[in-house]
């Protein structure tokens, strides 16, 4: 199950994904209650999701001192989608999205767009944003700051779509089980990173959703490691988040490519190659306690390396902002061998056994864990666990070279 943070979001899509089991965390930037507040680092989650429908509006009508103005406003309960025209004849809605300068500041200690934006841009964690009319129709010149990153846009009416080839990768079941809510009433005229004036130095965007004049109703936008998937609106929102997730690796991998190839045109035979992405496969995935790395963990994956195994190490994978459960289950699925380096130190640490049991699960009749004993002798490994006691290992004090050679020969059996 993945953990989720959902920000602005409906309560129907948050109870929808905690009824499947998944850990959901909410957060508010302030447009659906008038009051930010999220509380959670947004770069510890798996997926980040947008799903906002009963936006927080005020009477835009209502104008002046002692009424709305720049930096407070009454939240109106019951809103509606009348509009009336205003200097220079711009349609304007009369209840009209919530400003942030019109907000409570948010709590100190707390999370921000800018921290979300961070989390995707920084620690690779993908977006799910929803173009939902329900609060596109109140908005006047751009988009929320969900994010740092605002669209503007325009109204027109599309039921006939071209979904891109990339949209049908990660979600087959498009026009099929899952259905768009026709018509698409806006479309993207333009996306700026909010902190910049030359936006489109810092990302590219790739069309998911266009009609046949090549208007725009959702995108993808790529940032340094991660992407917003700016999505127009479905019939179930809810359904697209739980399809997702259940593929969630999928989603990741075929995110992490998008990155790579970022600037560049995306063709349906680019798409094709994507379809075709694997994961990348590693030799050996070593788990250690943290206390055992500068005397064993490091040495041996040099060792490996220069014998020409390809080797998962944290030091070598994980960087700031990292979801670590992640990273780690990515490692585990991803590699044919697990060297676990067993220690008092490893049985005594919370995360090498998590490791540990997830390399017990992924064996299936085959061989996939290779003990390394570290100053632990054979009845104190038994104590701590009678399966692993019974697999022939290594033992360091043999050196580290030695424990290499025994790894290459059991990798290459």
């Amino acid at each position: 199950m993945a953990y989720v943070i959902c920000l602005d979001t409906e309560p129907e899509t948050i109870e929808t994904l905690r009824a499947e089991g998944h850990h959901v965390d909410t957060g508010e930037t302030g447009y659906r209650t008038g009051w930010p507040l999220l509380k959670v680092p947004p770069h510890e989650c798996d997926l980040l999701i947008c799903d906002l429908r009963k936006p927080a509006c005020f009477n835009a009508t209502h104008w002046g001192p002692g009424r709305n103005d720049n930096f407070q406003c009454t939240i109106e309960k019951s809103i509606n989608d009348s509009t009336f025209f205003g200097s220079g004849g711009r349609p304007r809605p009369v209840y009209e999205l919530i400003h942030p300068s019109q907000m409570p500041p948010r709590p100190v200690g707390t999370f921000g767009p800018s921290d979300v934006f961070k989390a995707v841009d920084h620690g690779g964690v993908p977006m799910l944003l929803f173009l939902n009319p329900e609060w596109m129709r109140h908005v006047t010149y751009t988009s929320p700051n969900f994010v740092e990153v605002l669209w503007s846009f325009e109204r027109t009416k599309a039921t006939k779509l071209n979904i891109s080839p990339l949209l049908k990768e990660v979600l087959p079941e498009i026009d099929d089980s899952v259905t768009l809510a026709r018509p698409l009433e806006f479309h993207i005229v333009k996306r700026d990173h909010k902190p910049f004036v030359a936006s489109e130095k810092f990302f590219s965007s790739v069309p998911l959703v266009t009609n046949i004049i090549s208007q725009v109703f959702g995108e993808v936008i790529l940032l340094e490691k991660g992407s917003i998937w700016a999505l127009p609106q479905f019939t179930n929102n809810a359904l697209v988040c739980s399809i997702l997730l259940n593929r969630l690796d999928s989603f990741i991998n075929v995110q992490s490519s998008l990155v790579i190839s970022k600037g560049k045109p995306i063709s349906p035979e680019r798409t094709g190659q994507l379809q075709n992405t694997k994961q990348i496969v590693r030799d050996v995935f070593i788990s250690h306690a943290s206390e055992d790395k500068d005397q064993i963990a490091r040495p041996l994956a040099n060792a490996l390396i220069e014998k020409g195994l390809s080797v998962w190490f944290d030091e070598y994978e994980l960087t700031l902002g990292d979801s670590l459960r992640r990273k780690i289950e990515e490692g585990l699925r991803s590699s044919r061998f697990g060297v676990t380096i067993l220690s008092h130190h490893f049985f005594s640490k919370r995360w090498p056994q998590i490791e540990l049991d997830g390399l017990f699960a992924l064996e299936t009749g085959s061989k996939k864990i290779l003990p390394v004993w570290h100053g632990v002798s054979e009845g104190e490994v038994r104590q701590y666990s009678p399966i692993l006691a019974d697999r022939l290992g290594i033992s360091t004090s043999e050196g580290i070279e030695a424990v290499a050679d025994a790894v290459l020969r059991a990798v290459k059996k």
